[in-house]
């Protein structure tokens, strides 16, 4: 990671976009999860000033040490500031979250400001984090479950990463992709840079517990090597790093560069290099060290008469950032439309055709049998959308509020039971005790009774009257 870390500032400071490629790597494990956890905190209780200050000093929001210092001294600025996130909290609370974030990178200037400095895989992670947070909320039980829910998430250890959680990559421009020899395993790049590939670091004693094979091919595991088990798992090592050095190799289709050069002296001052410990180093001496005199003899050794390789100083370092040739293609004039666009239809609805509304044995002819139509059409779609009553005896599902509302609630109660058909009809409480929550969110607690039994009743129902087999419970 810190290579490459390295290699990256190294291209954002010549303006060259990269990207940092990583199959199981969680958005949640990255700073930018730890600083929307400190936003949400301030946003869900502006009042107290500790959690204010912290999501303040986020990085996300770019305030200097100074501008920080001078809420201390400026009463003003930060009245302003609790009204402004006291402002969040309220579109949190009637719009969502992902609503509230986005007002808040708003009135900040993040994107602009991350975009300027090349920060485009952070705007990534704090997009991709606002819709899963957006798509977990509706999920949960208000904003401190939701707080509850990222910082579980931040803190998670276990290896299993859902693919949702997986960061993505920045945009589907031609990024320079920075990854490991491990994650290229199976792939194939135009052009491949090895830098670090001479690196390596031969195991030691200290290093244990290691694990080694004996001349018989056996694993041996030992907490205290001595001196020839050492030798013996420094082999080991050599081994995968050969491996490593030939997926290394391999993954071009057309160039590779290798970096080769000393990577280390030894502890007596010498010219002796640390080169012979890599794969690469071992495959120029046999694992003999390798002064730096000798080394370019070696290297014309390794390359022979073969034209397809090269020997190469390395290039001087220089600072001219990358300008991207324009290849935009010049826009032609707009198409012009000739053909003719009808203005015989009119908005309808399902209720409407099922009372025949689309007008069929009727004369067209009539300008005002058509707005009569309209009006009786408008009036039955307003009995059918309107708010729903709740009355105070509830004695039966078919009483249940009818419209879109109330069709979506029960919509998502099923979605919801699907995911427990078998459970949820043997522990009638649990039941009872989710369809409360859902009802109390919509202002129908009246109905969670009747709700909770026929919802029993239908896991428990047989799909085919009569035959007695075959309940949603049943499935699996």
């Amino acid at each position: 990671m810190n290579e490459a870390r390295a290699i990256r500032e190294a291209l954002r400071e010549r303006r060259v976009l990269s990207a940092y490629l990583s199959d199981k790597e969680s958005v949640f494990k990255g700073p930018e999860a730890r600083d929307l956890l400190y936003l949400l905190r301030a946003c869900a209780m502006p009042e107290r000033e500790r959690l204010l200050k912290a999501a303040l000093a986020v990085s996300l929001l770019e305030r200097s040490p100074a501008w920080l210092d001078n809420l201390n001294d400026d009463s003003g600025q930060w009245e302003l500031e609790v009204e402004r996130f006291r402002h969040y909290r309220e579109i949190w609370q009637r719009r969502g979250v992902l609503s509230m974030l986005r007002a808040l990178f708003r009135d900040f200037g993040v994107a602009r400001n991350l975009v300027a400095g090349g920060g485009e895989r952070v705007l990534t992670n704090i997009f991709q984090l606002s819709e899963l947070l957006q798509a977990a909320a509706g999920g949960l039980e208000g904003e401190q479950g939701l707080i509850r829910w990222l910082t579980v998430k931040i803190n998670d250890t276990s290896q299993a990463v859902g693919e949702e959680e997986i960061i993505r990559l920045e945009s589907d421009e031609d990024l320079v992709k920075v990854v490991t020899i491990h994650k290229a395993k199976g792939l194939e790049y135009g052009l491949v840079f090895l830098p670090f590939i001479c690196n390596a670091r031969p195991l030691k004693a200290k290093d244990g517990p290691l694990l080694y094979r004996d001349m018989e091919g056996k694993e041996h595991l030992t907490l205290a090597p001595d001196a020839e088990e050492t030798a013996a798992a420094d082999r080991e090592r050599l081994a995968e790093d050969l491996r490593l050095l030939y997926v290394a190799l391999t993954r071009a289709q057309y160039a590779c560069w290798l970096g080769v050069g000393v990577m280390g002296r030894s502890k007596k001052g010498g010219d002796v290099s640390n080169l012979h410990y890599s794969a690469l180093g071992y495959l120029l001496s046999g694992g003999r060290e390798i002064s730096l005199p000798e080394l370019p003899g070696l290297l014309d050794e390794m390359r022979g008469d073969c034209p397809h390789l090269k020997i190469m100083p390395l290039p001087a370092a220089g600072s001219t950032p990358y300008r991207p040739p324009k290849t935009y293609a010049e826009l032609g004039g707009a198409r012009k439309f000739g053909g003719i666009i009808s203005n015989n239809w009119r908005i309808t609805s399902y209720s409407a055709i099922l009372h025949g509304g689309l007008g069929q044995g009727r004369s067209s002819d009539s300008g005002l049998d058509f707005y009569r139509t309209l009006i009786e059409e408008e009036s039955r779609e307003r009995e059918l959308t309107v708010s729903p009553v709740i009355h105070d005896q509830s004695s039966s599902a078919a009483d249940f509020p009818k419209g879109p509302a109330a069709g979506t609630f029960l919509h998502d109660l099923l979605e919801w039971a699907a995911g427990d058909f078998a459970g949820l009809a043997v522990d009638g409480q649990r039941l009872q005790r989710e369809v409360d929550k859902r009802c109390r969110r919509r202002n129908w607690q009246q109905w969670s009774g009747v709700l909770a039994d026929w919802l029993g009743a239908l896991l428990t129902a047989p799909i085919i009257p009569g035959d007695g087999r075959g309940a949603l419970a049943d499935l699996r």
